[in-house]
């Protein structure tokens, strides 16, 4: 029992650094097409927020992820026609892949306990 709560936090800690560590690439790519440096400053927060396993982080990111890619979603499906879609087909993907993990996920939840 002690070994499969072991892997579930390992699972879990994969989970939550894999989406705090992406997130500021992305970010960065984000400020470079046009947003303030702003954001980039509040997404490394909320990233090491994130890694230091705060609840209301986890929510946020998770929140924050599920509607990006229901965003996304809905941006693959006006250009489809034009064949276009492809890139926010993998954002839909990751987004919603993420934001149900970080959301849902039982792993995630005993991390965040294991770590309090």
């Amino acid at each position: 029992m002690e070994e499969l709560n072991k892997k579930r936090i390992m699972i879990g800690r994969i989970i939550i650094y894999t989406m705090a560590i992406c997130n500021i690439p992305f970010s960065i790519l984000l400020v470079i097409i046009g947003y303030p440096i702003f954001y980039l400053i509040l997404q490394i927060l909320l990233s090491l927020a994130l890694i230091c396993a705060w609840n209301w982080a986890r929510i946020l990111f998770g929140i924050g992820a599920l509607v990006h890619g229901f965003l996304a979603f809905l941006i693959a499906i006006q250009y489809v026609p034009l064949g276009e879609s492809m890139a926010s087909i993998i954002v839909m993907v990751v987004g919603l892949l993420g934001g149900s993990l970080l959301l849902f996920s039982r792993s995630v939840k005993d991390f965040i306990n294991d770590k309090r």
